[in-house]
């Protein structure tokens, strides 16, 4: 799934626009409740995942991925006489550690590329972990599905006077197995907010397909 620059500005600019001409409301009414004491509207909107998070850092199989700082905005799009969630990647803002294994020390690597799609955010009980012979109802568990509609990362780094690229940069939201619905294909995420709604955890922990990976963002 990949696309030009220009759609990616463009999907950039239709959820900053989106965002802004939305009237009223959008979380007047509440289709659930999240346990960090959110809404849900009935568009699949989780009022907390709104606005621009800026990635801190990602797992994968429990290895610290060695680039972060790219900026991950969450709004409300609206089209006609419907509305949904709307996302987009921004990489431009990613910056690698220093000393990084695989990339020469001395050059400067920089990340370019946009990606979005959009999601959907559903709110069940957590049946998975809950013991039918315990007094205590079951927690529930929020997911976050993620409908990709492509990026173009990148990562260019020079060392010696040669431009070299490659795909080292952090991985899109949505790469993995995907599943489908009535919404087309998804990647589903098992996702946390803190309580001032400032810290935002996306993990996927397959049982037997794929491999475990974790975001954590900031705002």
């Amino acid at each position: 799934m990949i696309f030009s620059k220009a759609f990616g500005a463009l999907a950039l600019s239709l959820v900053l626009v989106g965002a802004g001409c939305w009237t009223g409301n959008p979380f007047a009414q509440c289709f659930a409740t999240t346990p960090w004491n959110s809404c849900v509207n009935f568009d699949g909107v989780d009022q907390a995942l709104i606005g621009t998070w800026t990635l801190d850092s990602v797992l994968i199989a429990g290895q610290t991925h060695p680039f972060s700082g790219r900026e991950t905005t969450f709004a409300i799009n609206s089209l006609g006489n419907t509305s949904y969630g709307a996302y987009s990647e921004d990489w431009t803002t990613e910056l690698k550690e220093n000393n990084v294994p695989g990339f020469p020390s001395s050059n400067t690597c920089e990340s370019i590329g946009y990606g979005g799609g959009t999601f959907k955010s559903e709110v069940d009980l957590d049946l998975a972990t809950w013991d039918p012979n315990n007094p205590t109802p079951p927690s529930n568990v929020a997911t976050l599905k993620v409908y990709p509609a492509g990026s173009d990362t990148t990562l260019r780094c020079q060392a010696t006077g040669i431009e070299v690229e490659s795909s080292g940069t952090t991985p899109p939201l949505g790469t993995g197995p995907v599943s489908s619905d009535s919404n087309g294909l998804h990647m589903a995420y098992t996702y946390t907010v803190n309580e001032d709604w400032t810290v935002l955890t996306l993990s996927f922990n397959p049982s037997t397909v794929g491999v475990p990976i974790s975001y954590t963002f900031v705002k």
